[in-house]
């Protein structure tokens, strides 16, 4: 199994290419391709020339010996937002120049699902929005990997179950599709929304569903993207669940808030730390 992470911590402070380079020299064999945030726009997505600018950073990914195996796209907006979903299609034709093979796409919705609330309303919703992206992923050669998500209450002050929280719904949006979308499961989510411990959505999922994942920790109250072992997560019985399926994707990291809570020159030090436990978890279950 390979070992990738995410970008995000490293692009805040140097450039694409220098983010793929240092966690080449941590020892990951992929990376996955953070275009989500205001700085991955400036950097890539709204730049006039930004396929050119995908070829490029194509280029020192294969220089340094990485793949590139994931990518996430922007997020957080409705698919009536024109300026929103023409960079999450940009994201997509970035992709496909990269060679990227599966985007994650987060669902849109609002905090008013949540539970079991509005339940078809944004099912329906969603299946409208993914399929206008479908033609744009068929064409660029990437799936669109569809993310287990929560919401905030207000009333109770925390986080409760919103789209996609279970693995029933996940397959259910599959079917309607098929087409080229897979689910990523989002570890550290499937602490906070509690219907199903991420154990049993592997389970449920199985490997002809589940395409790749988002692995950290957290402390079952915040979304706090760290390392495992950190946190309250157990993660023994989510990676013999990933063993037991056959698991077919990468180990991929979403722990961006462990490497930024230290000092700068700290980064490739922690960053060794990640891939070293990577390996190990890969070695001791078997992955």
């Amino acid at each position: 199994m390979k070992i990738c992470t995410t970008l995000e911590a490293w692009m805040l402070h140097y450039s694409m290419e220098e983010s793929l380079r240092f966690i080449a020299e941590a020892g990951f064999d992929a990376a996955d391709l953070s275009m989500f945030s205001a700085r991955a726009w400036e950097l890539l997505v709204d730049r006039p020339d930004y396929l050119e600018k995908a070829e490029q950073i194509r280029i020192a990914a294969e220089k340094n010996g990485l793949l590139l195996l994931q990518a996430h796209a922007p997020f957080g907006h409705q698919p009536e937002d024109e300026a929103a979903v023409t960079r999450v299609i940009r994201s997509i034709e970035v992709c496909g120049v990269m060679g990227v093979p599966r985007l994650v796409i987060h669902p849109c919705f609002g905090n008013d699902r949540r539970y079991d609330q509005k339940q078809e309303e944004y099912f329906t919703y969603n299946v409208a929005y993914y399929n206008h992206l479908r033609p744009y992923a068929e064409k660029a050669g990437v799936t669109i990997a569809i993310e287990n998500m929560f919401v905030w209450d207000e009333q109770k002050q925390a986080i409760a179950p919103s789209i996609f929280s279970t693995a029933e719904e996940m397959l259910d949006m599959l079917r309607v599709l098929d087409g080229p979308f897979t689910v990523c499961l989002d570890i550290g989510h499937t602490n906070l929304n509690a219907p199903q411990t991420a154990a049993e959505m592997i389970r449920r999922l199985g490997p002809d569903n589940l395409g790749c994942l988002h692995i950290h920790d957290n402390d079952g109250i915040s979304d706090l993207h760290t390392l495992p072992m950190t946190q309250k997560i157990d993660f023994a019985p989510i990676f013999t669940a990933l063993h037991d399926i056959g698991y077919r994707g990468c180990f991929t990291y979403e722990a961006d808030s462990f490497l930024s809570r230290f000092p700068l020159p700290a980064y490739p030090a922690a960053a060794r730390l990640m891939a070293v436990l990577a390996k190990e978890w890969i070695r001791q279950y078997a992955l």
